[in-house]
């Protein structure tokens, strides 16, 4: 379950693990959010996508997820928008190829084919 992530992505998903075991939480909600990391870019004046394919779960703008870094850690970051072939989204769910905007980010620190998972509120 956790091949192909990083150390500090394999914390943030067993926070997130553990955050959705709790009562009242729902079975499948946004907690359970996995993607694969194909690549990210920056764009001027907007920020950094990060593109790749969601795995399982399903996430919105303004969710926190967990981005993989190359120095082996991992940093808790606000989705601000969504995009698949330049068409603006609501949500993103398992299966969809797609883009998630973040506002503050190095997209040369960011790790290739790991997973953004859902969890993380702020720095680590």
């Amino acid at each position: 379950m956790l091949r192909n992530t990083i150390p500090g992505a394999a914390v943030c998903l067993t926070i997130a693990l553990l955050i959705s075991a709790l009562p009242g939480t729902a079975e499948v909600s946004e907690s359970d959010f996995r993607m694969t990391v194909l690549d990210a870019f920056a764009i001027t004046g907007r920020g950094v996508v990060v593109t790749g394919r969601v795995v399982e779960g399903a996430a919105e703008a303004g969710d926190w997820v967990c981005v993989p870094m190359l120095e082996g850690e991992a940093v808790g970051r606000q989705i601000a928008g969504l995009e698949m072939f330049r068409k603006v989204l609501e949500r993103v769910e398992a299966g969809d190829n797609a883009g998630l905007l973040f506002e503050t980010l190095d997209h040369k620190q960011i790790a290739r084919n790991a997973e953004l998972v859902a969890g993380c509120s702020g720095d680590l």
